[in-house]
């Protein structure tokens, strides 16, 4: 039997709305301040998630058990307070179950990225950089973005400053991977990516990183494959580059189970469209941009994640409340979803999802309300 959405609308075949067996009727609230956000929603092998947030104490990790309740075997009770950092803009899990964290710590009257490891239960592991933390950066005043792990360890960080943009490249241990670009570093073009903190703008390829970029000869908007020594993969569209279009501002990257890449973002304002669009493993244009408008103003789509059959979840905000948005595997958005292919999980809370993860046992979205502090829901995706 079909079931009904959020205004009742009946949705087709067997839609399940927030999964009940998941927190309470589908979600779980952490309390917090107006304003502290999901950066990032990470699933084990276990499908256990983990949940990273930053606050005015610094990064706030929690991990959740497949029904929502709190994992007490990780950290205290379930979570994991890290004071000595002031953000975490990104959270990853290396294949040894090994929790990466990057953002920014104090340094001084100024700031400095890091990259942390943790072990499974929540502790730090002592056997990287300095007792689990790497700060080997170039020196001056920056601060860590999006990251993207590597397959033969470490991690690449974007880091931006005052007129810098780079991507740095730690190893296994926490130095400074001198193997990627120059010494470690690739320079980009000043604000050469289009995002900020907590936007994924940089994701693991197969065999290097994509990157969101804007084109230094032209401004126009795009994506680069960069190959695993930090230069461009020229197998990768025009030399290592495609183009998303002059007038389209880029907010997430997410790989696709193809070896491709997939991106979402917004166009002009008052930002009314939500866009989707995605290449291939050479770069070849899969599905073009395609518009989906919301019927709201300020639709900021914030981030995506594919299924192993192509589909493609977006999540963010819709003038104000939560937006989802699913893409199917034609690249068309699923217009049986409320607001013509939109849909809003909480539509009787404001905030916004900032993050989206999909696992066998469904798909979990992550942000912020105005009520409940941090939010977590899970849905069972339809068939």
């Amino acid at each position: 039997m079909a079931d009904s959405g959020p205004d009742g609308y009946v949705y087709p075949g067997s839609w399940s709305l927030p999964d009940p067996s998941f927190g309470d009727g589908g979600a779980v609230s952490i309390p917090g301040a107006f304003g502290v956000s999901v950066i990032s929603l990470v699933a084990d092998e276990l499908g256990r998630i983990l949940v990273a947030a930053s606050d005015a104490d610094g990064v706030l990790l929690h991990r959740l058990m497949t029904d929502g309740s709190m994992d007490t075997s990780f950290g205290d009770g379930g979570q994991v307070r890290i004071s000595a950092v002031d953000t975490c803009t990104e959270l990853l899990l290396d294949g040894s179950g090994r929790i990466v964290l990057v953002g920014k710590a104090p340094a001084g009257l100024d700031s400095q990225p890091y990259v942390a490891r943790l072990l499974a239960d929540g502790s730090l592991d002592s056997t990287f950089g300095t007792e689990g933390f790497s700060y080997a950066f170039p020196l001056g005043p920056r601060t860590a973005g999006s990251a993207a792990l590597r397959r033969s360890g470490g991690a690449v960080v974007e880091v931006t400053g005052l007129e810098i943009h780079q991507l740095v490249a730690i190893d296994e241990t926490g130095a400074l991977d001198t193997s990627w670009g120059d010494g470690g570093v690739v320079e980009r073009p000043s604000a050469s990516m289009s995002g900020g903190a907590g936007l994924r703008l940089l994701v693991p390829a197969s065999d290097g990183v994509f990157a969101a970029t804007g084109f230094p000869d032209s401004g126009i908007e795009g994506i680069e494959k960069l190959s695993t020594d930090g230069s461009l993969d020229t197998t990768f569209g025009d030399s290592g580059r495609v183009s998303t279009g002059g007038q389209f501002f880029t907010l997430a990257l997410a790989p696709m189970p193809d070896g491709g890449i997939a991106f979402t973002g917004q166009v002009g304002l008052p930002w009314e469209d939500a866009a989707y669009g995605r290449f291939d493993a050479r770069g070849n244009v899969v599905v073009p941009i395609t518009y989906h408008d919301s019927g709201r103003e300020y639709v900021q789509p914030l981030a995506l994640a594919a299924t192993a059959d192509g589909r493609t979840w977006l999540a963010g905000e819709m003038g104000g409340i939560t937006g989802v948005w699913l893409v199917l595997a034609d690249g068309t958005f699923a217009d049986w979803l409320d607001y013509m292919g939109a849909w809003s999980i909480r539509p009787d809370v404001r905030g916004r999802f900032t993050e989206v993860v999909t696992t066998e046992d469904g798909v979990y979205f992550g942000g912020e309300t105005n009520t409940d502090g941090l939010l977590i829901v899970r849905v069972i995706p339809p068939p």
